[in-house]
C-alpha cells in the first residue's frame, strides 16, 4: 500500500487449484494510494482490495479459513466486537476445462458486497469479497453459486475502538503473472 507492505492475516488452499489470502495494514496513510501485488509463481491472479476507517485492530489471532467443492462457500467466525466488521473474501476455480465456469456469486444475508471478478474468458477463476457488522458470538460469512468449484475463504474481525467502522471502497484487480511477478 503505497510502497509499504502489507501483513498476511490468512490463508487457505483447496487443493492446488485455489489459494484465498487476507492481507491488511493498520494505520495506512490516508487518500488514493496504490496497491502493488508482487507474486512468486506463474498463474492468474485477482486482488481484491477494502478499505476501512475507525478501526482499532483486526483480531488476527481469531480470523479464520475453509475451502471445499460446494456450491455454497461458508466460514464461521466468532465475533466480539458489536462495532466491529466481518471481512471475508471467497475465491473459486472450476475443476477441469469441461466443468462449468463458477458463476455469479451471491453474498449470505446481511453481507455487503465489495468487489466480484472473473479471469476473464475462458472464465476458470472467480473472486469476490464482502463484510458484515459484527456481532458477539458466532457469524456465518457465505456466498451461493449454481455449480460446484472448488473454493477457498478466509474471514477476520475489525475492531473498533467506539462507534462504528465505515466501508470506504472495494476493488478488484485481475492480474496475469509470470514467475518474475510480471
Amino acid at each position: 500500500h503505497n510502497g509499504v507492505a502489507l501483513t498476511l492475516i490468512k490463508a487457505q488452499n483447496q487443493g492446488t487449484r485455489v489459494r484465498q489470502e487476507q492481507w491488511g495494514l493498520a494505520n495506512p496513510a490516508s487518500g488514493a494510494k496504490t496497491i502493488e501485488v508482487t507474486l512468486s509463481a506463474s498463474g492468474i491472479s485477482f486482488s481484491g482490495a477494502m478499505s476501512f476507517t475507525g478501526v482499532a485492530s483486526a483480531d488476527t489471532a481469531n480470523a479464520v479459513s475453509a475451502g471445499g467443492q460446494s456450491n455454497a462457500p461458508s466460514v464461521t467466525i466468532t465475533g466480539s466486537d458489536v462495532n466491529g466488521m466481518i471481512v471475508d473474501g471467497v475465491g473459486a476455480r472450476r475443476l477441469t476445462a469441461d466443468d462449468p465456469p463458477p458463476t455469479l456469486f451471491t453474498p449470505g444475508a446481511g453481507q455487503t458486497e465489495r468487489y466480484e471478478g472473473t479471469s476473464g474468458a475462458p472464465v476458470q477463476i472467480r473472486a469476490a469479497g464482502s463484510h458484515e457488522t459484527s456481532a458477539v458470538g458466532s457469524v456465518v460469512m457465505s456466498w451461493t453459486t449454481d455449480n460446484t468449484p472448488d473454493w477457498a475463504i478466509c474471514a477476520v474481525e475489525l475492531e473498533a475502538p467506539a462507534g462504528n467502522i465505515t466501508a470506504k471502497k472495494g476493488k478488484l484487480a485481475k492480474t496475469k503473472f509470470d514467475r518474475t511477478g510480471n
